[in-house]
């Protein structure tokens, strides 16, 4: 498992830079995962990275719900 953490971790950083920053794409978070998925798996890059990209995807989505949860929470606590 100590093997794993710094690949883990790598994949989570770049999904923070993406999601909070300038500078990485999809395609940059789609490789992280492919990548993490393919040393987890121990299966070659290209069989795990369309199972990356719908990852990456749900990623977005999760986000996005996250986004507008917060902006409703705090409109709840400014009416509070």
């Amino acid at each position: 498992m100590g093997a794993l953490l710094p690949t883990r971790v790598g994949a989570w950083r770049i999904h923070r830079v993406h999601q909070r920053e300038e500078g990485l794409t999809e395609d940059d978070l789609v490789d992280a995962v492919a990548h993490l998925y393919s040393y987890v798996y121990a299966a070659p890059e290209a069989t795990v990275r369309e199972t990356a990209h719908l990852r990456v995807e749900a990623m977005g989505l999760s986000d996005a719900w996250v986004a507008v949860d917060e902006q409703g929470l705090s409109a709840n606590r400014r009416a509070s």
